[in-house]
């Protein structure tokens, strides 16, 4: 079984929060789980040893990502494609829908993620003011597809 790697980036807090409360549904289900805070990383490079993705961010400002986590999210701007077939993803945005840019940070990293050939493991959950409802939609969504089962069903290859 492959290590999933829970990347997060938050302004306050709560993405953190999240990103913590996913870690803990996931070692429950019996997942091997790393934390990596997009804070300590200033390029998108440490993402080529990764083959499971669960990205956790907030949006602060004017549809900007936190301010510690935008260094990343250049690197990954600036990048020719990266390459990133071997790697699945899921993001859970964290926003307020009263600002224009509701969630960008977490709609442009899954753009991003893509457009480097990364391949969606389930869609994006945009949370609302919070996240526990969103965190516990997406868990369901993801959860059955990190089983090795319904993984290779469903499209997904360890």
């Amino acid at each position: 079984m492959n290590k999933i790697h829970i990347i997060f980036g938050s302004q306050t807090g709560m993405a953190v929060d999240a990103a913590i409360e996913a870690g803990k549904a996931l070692k429950a289900a019996g997942h091997e789980v790393e934390s990596i805070d997009l804070a300590h990383h200033k390029t998108a490079d440490f993402l080529r040893g990764c083959t499971v993705v669960l990205a956790v961010v907030s949006t602060w400002g004017d549809g900007e990502p936190p301010d510690d986590a935008l260094p990343f999210y250049e690197s990954l701007r600036k990048a020719c494609p990266l390459g990133y077939g071997h790697m699945r993803f899921s993001v859970l945005a964290l926003g307020d829908s009263r600002y224009d840019l509701f969630c960008e940070a977490g709609k442009e990293l899954e753009r991003e993620l893509l457009r480097h050939g990364a391949e969606s493991l389930s869609p994006r959950v945009d949370c609302d003011d919070g996240y526990d409802e969103g965190l516990a939609g997406w868990m369901a969504q993801v959860l059955p597809m990190l089983d090795p089962v319904a993984a290779v069903a469903g499209g997904f290859r360890d």
